[in-house]
C-alpha cells in the first residue's frame, strides 16, 4: 500500500500547489497567448497562408511528375509492345516522366504570387490583432476581479456596520427607548446589504470564470490573482490629446495595416480575374516506355527446312513451291524492352479565350 499512499500524497500536494498559485496580470496574459483557442486558430491560419505563398512561388517553375504502373491482364487484351490483341493472361508495365512549363498565363501567376504574399502578411497581422484582443480581454477580466474583490470587501464592511446598528437598535427597542419601526428599518437595511453581498459574490465568480475561459486554464474552477501596486501615470501620458492617440493607433494597430493590405490583395484578385481574358501559352514534354512479358525476339537466323506448295500453279500447270524456314523465339529481356520502347514527345499549346 506504500506506493499508492505516496502517489496519493503527491497528487494531493500537486493539487494544493496549483490551488495556491497566485497569478499576476502578466502571468495571465502570457498563459492566454500560449493556450487560447482563438490565438492558436489564427496561428494555424497564418501557417496555411505561408504554405499558399510557397505554392504560388512554385507555380512559376516547371512542374514535373513521374508515374509508373504494373498491370495484370486477363482475357482478350491489347499487348502494349506489339499493339496486337492477345487472348491470354499476361503482365505489362510502364513508366513516364511528364513536364509542364507555363510560358505566359496573362500575368495570372505574377498577380497570384503578389496576392499570396500580401495575404501572408495580413495573416501575421491578424495573429497580432487576436493576441491584442485576448490580452485586452484578459486585462479587463483581471480588473473586473479586482473590482469585485473590493466591492465584496466594502459590502462585508457595510454588513458589519449595519449589523452593529441593528443590534444597537434592538437593545433600544427592547428597553422601550426606540420605536419598533426603527428596528424593522435596520433589518431591511441589513437584508439589502446581504443581497448586495450575494450579488458581489456572484459577480466575482462570474469574472473568475471569464478569466479562466480566456486563459483556457484546464481543470480549474477558481483562480487567485495578486493585487498589483498602483502606479500613478505620468503627466505626459495624461496630457495626450484624443487626436494624437488616434493618429498613434492608425500607425500601430495591426487591424489598420491589415485593412490596407487587404485592399491591395483585392486589387491583385482583380488582376487575376482580368488575366483570364488573355491567351495562355504552355510547353509540355514527356518521356515514356513500357514492357510486357509476352514480348519475344528472334533467336539467331531462321533455319531452311525445304519447300512446300504455295497453292499457285504456272501457266503450264506446274505447282509453285515456296521455301519454308523455322524460327526460334526467346523472351525479350525487360531492359531491352525499356530501351526499344523508349519514346519522347514535345508540345507547345496556345489557348485563346473566345468569350
Amino acid at each position: 500500500m506504500k506506493p499508492f499512499k505516496s502517489i496519493f500524497l503527491f497528487i494531493l500536494f500537486f493539487s494544493e500547489a496549483n490551488a495556491q498559485k497566485i497569478w499576476s496580470l502578466k502571468d495571465c496574459i502570457d498563459y492566454a497567448l500560449n493556450n487560447n483557442i482563438s490565438v492558436q486558430q489564427s496561428i494555424i491560419a497564418s501557417k496555411i497562408a505561408a504554405a499558399t505563398y510557397q505554392q504560388s512561388v512554385g507555380s512559376l517553375f516547371p512542374s514535373i511528375n513521374a508515374s509508373s504502373s504494373l498491370n495484370y491482364n486477363y482475357g482478350r487484351s491489347l499487348d502494349p509492345t506489339s499493339y496486337q490483341y492477345v487472348d491470354q493472361t499476361f503482365q505489362s508495365g510502364g513508366a513516364s516522366l511528364n513536364g509542364n512549363l507555363p510560358i505566359f498565363q496573362g500575368l495570372e501567376l505574377q498577380h497570384n504570387l503578389r496576392k499570396s504574399s500580401i495575404d501572408f502578411d495580413v495573416s501575421k497581422l491578424d495573429v497580432r490583432k487576436v493576441q491584442n484582443d485576448i490580452a485586452l480581454s484578459v486585462a479587463a477580466a483581471y480588473l473586473q476581479i479586482l473590482y469585485s474583490n473590493e466591492q465584496l470587501k466594502a459590502t462585508n464592511d457595510r454588513i458589519e456596520a449595519v449589523t452593529k446598528e441593528r443590534n444597537r437598535a434592538k437593545i433600544l427597542v427592547d428597553n422601550d427607548l426606540l420605536a419598533e419601526g426603527s428596528l424593522l428599518d435596520a433589518d431591511a437595511l441589513l437584508a439589502t446589504e446581504e443581497f448586495n453581498k450575494a450579488s458581489a459574490e456572484n459577480l466575482l465568480t462570474s469574472s473568475k470564470l471569464t478569466l479562466i475561459q480566456l486563459m483556457q486554464l484546464e481543470g480549474a474552477n477558481d483562480i487567485a490573482i495578486e493585487t498589483p501596486a498602483l502606479e500613478i501615470p505620468s503627466q505626459e501620458s495624461l496630457s495626450l490629446s484624443s487626436e494624437s492617440v488616434y493618429n498613434e493607433a492608425l500607425k500601430n494597430l495591426p487591424e489598420v495595416k491589415a485593412s490596407e493590405l487587404r485592399l491591395k490583395s483585392a486589387k491583385e484578385s482583380l488582376g487575376i480575374a482580368r488575366a483570364a481574358r488573355y491567351p495562355r501559352l504552355s510547353a509540355f514534354g514527356s518521356l515514356s516506355t513500357n514492357y510486357s512479358n509476352q514480348a519475344t525476339s528472334l533467336d539467331g537466323n531462321p533455319v531452311f527446312s525445304g519447300y512446300v506448295p504455295s497453292g499457285a500453279v504456272t501457266s503450264s500447270g506446274e505447282q509453285v513451291l515456296q521455301p519454308v524456314f523455322n524460327y526460334k523465339y526467346i523472351d525479350t529481356p525487360v531492359k531491352d524492352q525499356l530501351n526499344n520502347n523508349f519514346g519522347k514527345s514535345y508540345r507547345i499549346q496556345l489557348v485563346h479565350p473566345l468569350i
